[in-house]
């Protein structure tokens, strides 16, 4: 803004301002602060603060006890704003409310310490104070939100949210924000969840200039881990918190410089506002003024000497003392510093005490210490406290901690803001300083309070030798060893982590870890690789989570560079190798061979032979993990087809089952899967040319884990007393919201779609399914479109024909609209002919491009998906969300009550609605693609025969009667491509019940040995035909039955063990009986039902009155408890019959009932299936 326009705009402003209100005069103010230079910054809000009007309303713009002020002010931008004009202009804001900026501050560490201390009631009382004095924010309306989930669960968190809203358009940002921070608040959303959110969110915005920084500012607010940004981003973020609150705005711009402090980024503005803030006592600014502007003298009178005891006692190994003195310092000051509370769980972990308080998050950093069986449930517990506390001072210490124990090389910028949020000074904020002189100065000033401890520092740092030992042995062999590495000298450092091991020195997993750790890497940097491998795999089947340090990647890099050959021979190295690449199957596949190879071995018996007397351990996982069918399938030694890798394998599981019988039954269930796929294979019959495909299983097994915790999560929403309304922000609505955000900032967003918040999670799980089935990037349709038909069959189908016959050109140039080289005609021509074949190549060149334009429209405008409004293709399921919704709402009143139900169905209506779509391309295809393909050859016969006395007159003659003999050749050609718009199949083969119990008892006697000694008597009454569709399902049931009674039979001699199998669809007048015992009153049974029955005797060894005890607590249970005949089940006995439950009702999609008996040492199990919607029909 120029100075004449500016001076203009001040003018109209103050003679105009009393017949504003107080958001057009906000609004009004900030339209001339965000144009402003520098240079006239403090002028103009000198100018404001010396107007009465404004000033009577500052409180109201920056300070408001109303909710509806802060939300529904509509924001602006400046896209031309300069990042250090509107950093002066909030440096100069910030720097005229310093009183309430301190306040704030004060409050807010006694608000952290009572949440951090789960005292929520107490928090929120200060939270009170907070809005109180400094006013409403999005930062307090956000911990509210955490408060109220904290105290009174999910429902609370969302009435809270829906009252921020109530009876008020907010603008979207700051709606956006809080809903953001609602979900933050959710105990039971993942932190993996969250991020899906924002994925979810953000991915609507595409790369324009505003867009990117619209993208990078909620990024930035919402996330959790974003550092490193723009000016443009900055400046962006920075306008907009201007208008929103004094404490949002501080909150940004402090984070936003501790950003740039670790990126060597802060202004001169940023520094000055460091150096002169430092009095607020915020130690995010106090810590990094030390780094900023270093001095020594100025840092003694910030010491904690209570801490520096504690510190010192630590560094002597008084772990006792230390427990003691933080227990006093949490008595009186609660839970609040993150560095004292790591010191007292890692003496808690050296003294094997246990944690002197019952504050969750204290337990989940022990068990990650600790490393013991907890660690991954307490790893993901931190990942769900940093989400939490996101706005408060543990960000970027959770942040920091999470970062150093889960990975091999930690992130320097996480680690220096971590410490940049320390409370105290410690010795080990030298890491963040600028130099070694700048360290050596820093650490003098501790002399006087902790010498050892600054002793260690200096020969970590190497400002002073090791000499004589100063605590416990083991950390002086630990940090010698460091020391050691980092100096190039690892066979030294070998020599003392050896030494550890050897002498036990190690006290628990804490300890071990590290000598883990450092002990590979000396290993790997001394090239003693066979060293490192075994000391990853042994530690791995000592602690599985104790490697997860270890950068596994340095020792297949040395290898891969010519390191020792002899791993290839080595059984540890094909593990090792699963274990830094469980997913690379075909790595995996390449080292079994190498070591198959380094032996000569051709069979499995020679690797039992080879192996068997060494580490069993190793043995077994080496069988089970890389000895898998995919491996040996590609491995001819062992297997020379698909049959031989199914009985390799097969093989394998039979051996495991006697070395490794604590897991016999999962080796057992795995011989099940591969011998009933065996059996189902050769009964069916792949429909090879369908090529519409969604690997659906390993979609769901991909996303299976937020999808679940979507569900659980709209399951508790229904039970809400009243509907608590909200608006979809990741659904296509919120697209156009944001980008009518884009186009005029200024503008009302207009309406906005309501939805009750359970019908939002609701819809969110939906749009998940509904993307990963068609976008995927492994495993969605869009996928195997490109793969299958997009690319390559698409324009040989459509083409060939064409080509085959020579009549379509090519370019000589690679431009697509230049179609003028055919190497068949032009060998035919000579210089005479000429003139007359540039008008026959003409009509060619026109046909050509004609064909490949359709070709290319059908490819890129039919062949596409299109999800959102904006997108085209034939594959239009824009508007399927709506209808999804509605069809699990008439699911659910159905019976649909699990998540693999509600999986299966959606998915099911997914391929319905695939199905019309895929029938409509077809249609087009025989209708409109063949007409045009006619017309067009139509008329390029026309062409050419007004050629037919030319100089060219045998080659008219020769195209003419290509065209005649393509013409028949194209239906075909279009019909066998409208044939892959099919949904990928298989054609099955019909059974009965006699051929199901065949094959069962086939499995049966490949699963278990000695089966032949089993009396057994089977009565197959049942002679309907049914569909081989569902053929799988009765073998995994058949199965399931049969499992149970080997497994929980009791004998040692099968000999003894008799099974008798009935199936019939007679329905007797005692069945009957039973039947209406179970289901509803009035219930009919008109339609056609199978009776199994399995029946088998136990030894005395099975407690007959305990299993009977059983039987009738789980009918007393289950009696009259359900409506539904066909989710009645009257003894649940197990995993398998729960499974058998699943499989009937919704797999198969059938009423049912199963009955159990127990009588004269003999178990029964009916099972009744209505089976009019399963028999074949002609």
């Amino acid at each position: 803004m120029n100075r004449c326009t500016r001076r203009k705009a001040l003018k109209n402003l103050e003679h105009n301002l009393s017949k504003y209100t107080w958001e057009k005069q906000k609004y009004a103010m900030f339209s001339i602060l965000l144009r402003d230079n520098k240079e006239k910054m403090e002028e103009s809000v000198l100018f404001f603060n010396k107007n009465k009007i404004i000033k009577n309303n500052i409180n109201r713009f920056f300070f408001s006890q109303n909710i509806k002020d802060l939300l529904t002010y509509e924001l602006q931008f400046n896209e031309l704003s300069e990042y250090e004009n509107i950093e002066k202009l909030c440096v100069t804001l910030l720097c005229g409310f310093t009183e309430r900026l301190e306040k704030y501050i004060k409050l807010k560490k006694l608000y952290e310490r009572e949440v951090f201390s789960e005292k929520y009631s107490d928090a929120y009382t200060i939270l009170v104070e907070i809005e109180k004095n400094c006013g409403i924010s999005i930062w307090s309306c956000g911990q509210k939100l955490l408060l109220a989930e904290s105290i009174g669960g999910l429902e609370e968190n969302k009435k809270e949210l829906e009252s921020f809203f109530s009876g008020i358009q907010p603008n979207e940002f700051a709606r956006i924000l809080l809903i953001f921070s609602s979900y933050r608040a959710e105990r039971n959303m993942s932190f993996i969840n969250y991020q899906e959110h924002i994925k979810n969110f953000v991915k609507v915005l595409n790369e324009s200039s505003t867009q990117v920084s619209i993208k990078n500012y909620f990024l930035f607010k919402i996330g959790l881990d974003r550092i490193d940004l723009s000016l443009k981003d900055m400046c962006f973020i920075l306008q907009l918190d201007a208008q929103m609150s004094i404490v949002d705005l501080y909150n940004s711009y402090v984070e936003l410089l501790q950003c740039m402090c670790v990126n060597e980024k802060v202004s001169e503005i940023g520094k000055s506002f460091v150096l002169g803030m430092a009095k607020l006592q915020d130690t995010h600014i106090s810590n990094m003024n030390i780094r900023l502007n270093f001095s020594a003298n100025q840092l003694e009178d910030f010491v904690a000497t209570k801490l520096c005891l504690i510190i010192e006692e630590y560094t002597l190994c008084h772990y006792n003392k230390v427990i003691d003195l933080i227990n006093e310092d949490v008595k009186s000051n609660g839970i609040y510093d993150f560095q004292i509370l790591i010191l007292l769980i890692k003496s808690c972990i050296n003294s094997k005490n246990e944690i002197p308080c019952n504050i969750k998050i204290l337990h989940d950093i022990y068990n990650v210490y600790s490393i013991n069986e907890s660690y991954e449930f307490s790893l993901k517990n931190l990942n769900l406290y940093l989400k939490i506390y996101k706005d408060t001072s543990w960000k970027y210490k959770l942040l920091g901690f999470i970062d150093r124990k889960t990975n091999f090389v930690t992130d320097v910028k996480k680690q220096k803001l971590s410490l940049i949020s320390d409370i105290n000074l410690t010795p080990n904020f030298i890491f963040i300083l600028n130099s070694d002189e700048e360290r050596k100065e820093y650490l003098k000033i501790f002399l006087l309070h902790c010498k050892k401890t600054v002793d260690l520092y200096k020969k970590i740092n190497g400002f002073k030798e090791w000499e004589n030992e100063f605590c416990s042995e083991f950390r002086n062999e630990i940090y010698k060893s460091r020391y050691y590495i980092k100096n190039n000298e690892s066979e030294i450092a070998i020599s003392f982590l050896e030494k550890l091991i050897e002498k036990k020195l190690y006290t628990s997993d804490y300890e071990m870890e590290k000598i883990i750790k450092y002990l590979y890497l000396a290993y790997v940097s001394s090239n003693k690789l066979e060293s490192a491998g075994e000391l990853i795999v042994n530690s791995y089947f000592y602690n599985k989570n104790i490697i997860k340090r270890c950068n596994l990647s340095l020792m297949i890099d040395k290898k891969n560079m010519g390191g020792n050959v002899n791993l290839d021979g080595n059984i540890s190295y094909p593990i090792y190798v699963y274990l830094y690449q469980k997913m690379d199957l075909k790595l995996q596949r390449i080292v079994l061979s190498n070591y198959l190879d380094f032996y000569n071995i051709d069979n499995v018996e020679d690797i039992i032979k080879k192996e068997n007397t060494t580490n069993v351990n190793k043995l077994i996982f080496f069988l089970n993990n890389i000895c898998t069918e995919y491996a040996i399938k590609r491995e001819v030694r062992l297997a020379t087809n698909s049959k031989e890798a199914m009985e390799c394998r097969i093989k394998i599981l039979r051996i495991l089952c006697e070395i490794d019988k604590q897991n016999k039954k999962m080796y057992l269930g795995e011989i099940n899967d591969i011998t009933t796929r065996r059996e189902v294979n050769e009964r069916t019959k792949q429909i090879s040319n369908r090529k519409i495909f969604a690997d659906v299983k390993k979609i769901k097994l991909a996303n299976e884990d937020v999808l679940k915790e979507n569900f659980n999560k709209y399951i508790a929403m229904k039970s809400f007393q009243n509907d608590i309304s909200e608006m979809d922000i990741e659904g296509k609505t919120s697209v156009q919201l944001l980008n009518n955000i884009v186009s005029n900032i200024n503008k009302s967003m207009g309406e906005k779609p309501q939805y009750a918040q359970k019908v939002i999670v609701l819809r969110g799980i939906l749009s998940k399914i509904l993307e990963e089935f068609l976008r995927n990037e492994k495993y969605g349709m869009n996928t195997y479109l490109s793969s299958r038909i997009r690319h390559g069959y698409c324009d040989t189908q459509l083409t060939k024909m064409f080509r085959q016959k020579n009549l379509l050109l090519v370019s000589s140039t690679g431009e697509n609209k230049k179609y003028n080289v055919s190497q068949y005609w032009d060998s035919k021509i000579n210089e005479t002919q000429e003139k007359d074949y540039r008008i026959l190549k003409k009509s060619l060149s026109e046909f050509t491009l004609k064909i490949e334009r359709k070709v290319s429209e059908i490819k890129t405008e039919w062949i596409q998906i299109k999800l959102y409004p904006n997108e085209s293709g034939m594959f239009d399921y824009s508007n399927i969300l709506n209808e999804l919704t509605i069809y699990v709402n008439d699911f659910e009143k159905e019976g649909g009550k699990t998540f693999d139900m509600l999986f299966d169905s959606v998915i099911n209506y997914i391929w319905s609605h695939t199905d019309s779509i895929l029938e409509k391309i077809r249609c087009r295809l025989n209708d409109e693609v063949l007409k045009y393909y006619m017309d067009i050859l139509k008329q390029l016969e026309l062409n050419i025969k007004k050629m037919q006395d030319s100089t060219i007159k045998k080659i008219v003659e020769e195209i003419t009667n290509n065209i005649t003999l393509v013409k028949p050749k194209v239906e075909g050609a279009i019909q066998e491509f409208s044939n892959v718009f099919y949904k990928d199949d298989v054609e099955y083969q019909d059974f009965t019940m006699s051929e199901l119990m065949m094959i069962s008892t086939k499995i049966l006697r490949n699963l278990y040995s000695n089966t032949e000694n089993i009396n057994f008597k089977n009565n197959i009454e049942c002679k309907m035909k049914f569909s081989g569709v569902y053929f799988a399902y009765f073998i995994d049931i058949m199965m399931i039955l049969f499992n149970n009674v080997m497994e929980h039979n009791g004998f040692d001699d099968l000999n003894n063990l008799k099974i008798e199998v009935s199936m019939s669809d007679e329905i007797t007048e005692d069945d009957k009986k039973e039947l209406h015992e179970v289901a509803p009153n009035n219930t009919e049974f008109n339609e056609k039902y199978l009776v199994i029955k399995m029946k088998n005797n136990f030894s005395k060894e099975i407690d007959s009155n305990n299993l009977e005890k059983k039987v009738r607590e789980v009918l007393e249970e289950k009696a009259g408890s359900e409506n539904n005949i066909s989710q009645y089940t009257q003894i649940e006995g197990g995993t398998g019959l729960r499974k058998i439950k699943k499989t009937l009702s919704y797999d198969l999609g059938i009423q049912y009932a199963i009955r159990c008996f127990i009588d004269n040492r003999e178990f029964e199990i009916k099972i009744y299936l209505c089976i009019e919607n399963l028999i074949h029909k002609i």
